[in-house]
């Protein structure tokens, strides 16, 4: 919560009192002029929550006991055993980063917008 916190306070109350002169109610403005200016911190916080999320190994693989509801992670590690020389396992990892890797490339335009705005002068 606190990458949103921060990123909202740096957003300027003037843009909320322009949209309520406008005629915009309290909806309307969250909508349509504060939430397309966090989709930058709400990328960087989805993508650091999946990221989290996929890299609960130790959790997974102790609560998860049936073989059908293991994740990705846990169940490579189950088909391929903890064998280092078995080059299977490099191939897997492989396998297991493609979605963190798909993710950021569909949030990396968010993350790239909110760089470029921090260096913009107004």
């Amino acid at each position: 919560m606190w990458i949103p916190r921060g990123f909202f306070d740096t957003i300027p109350i003037e843009l909320d009192e322009s949209a309520w002169l406008d005629g915009a109610t309290k909806l309307q403005t969250i909508a349509w002029v504060v939430l397309p200016v966090m989709l930058p911190a709400l990328a960087a916080v989805a993508i650091m929550l999946f990221i989290s999320g996929w890299n609960e190994f130790a959790l997974e693989s102790v609560l998860l006991r049936s073989t059908e509801n293991l994740p990705l992670t846990v169940g490579t590690w189950v088909l391929l055993g903890p064998d280092e020389r078995d080059f299977r396992m490099a191939a897997a990892g492989v396998i297991n980063v493609v979605p963190i890797l798909i993710a950021f490339a569909f949030l990396q335009r968010y993350l790239v917008s909110a760089l470029i705005a921090g260096s913009v002068k107004g």
